[in-house]
């Protein structure tokens, strides 16, 4: 596992992939984003909105751990873990019934995270 030395967020980055395993998380996000999608008409504005604050708060976290990068990387790095982040609240539950190895895919997500945060794929290190 990728140890990220300068990583000032892993406890904020932790607290926000752990609060898509709550029930009650999940289906306030399920419902908020029917809400949005009657209120904007399906146009998909309301969750760009909603969305842009989220990766805002993400590009903050790499640019403090990576401040030489440039803001179109910071954007997708950003915008790559909110994806993740999103779409572990959706299909997470399908994974498995079992405690121990929700938290298995929960660590090895934060994992997968730190390296994206970092810019570390399995071609090449830290861009």
């Amino acid at each position: 596992m990728y140890d990220a030395p300068n990583m000032k967020s892993r406890p904020r980055a932790g607290d926000t992939l752990n609060s898509t395993t709550t029930r009650a998380t999940r289906q306030f996000f399920i419902q908020l984003w029917a809400l949005l999608c009657v209120l904007d008409g399906h146009s998909g504005r309301l969750l760009d909105e909603l969305y842009a604050i989220d990766i805002a708060q993400l590009e903050k976290r790499i640019d403090e751990t990576h401040p030489g990068l440039s803001n179109r990387e910071i954007q997708r790095r950003a915008t790559i873990l909110a994806a993740m982040i999103e779409g572990l609240m959706v299909v997470r539950g399908s994974h498995s019934a079992q405690e121990r190895e929700m938290a298995r895919l929960m660590e090895r997500a934060f994992a997968v995270g730190v390296r994206i945060a970092h810019g570390l794929t399995n071609e090449q290190e830290a861009d």
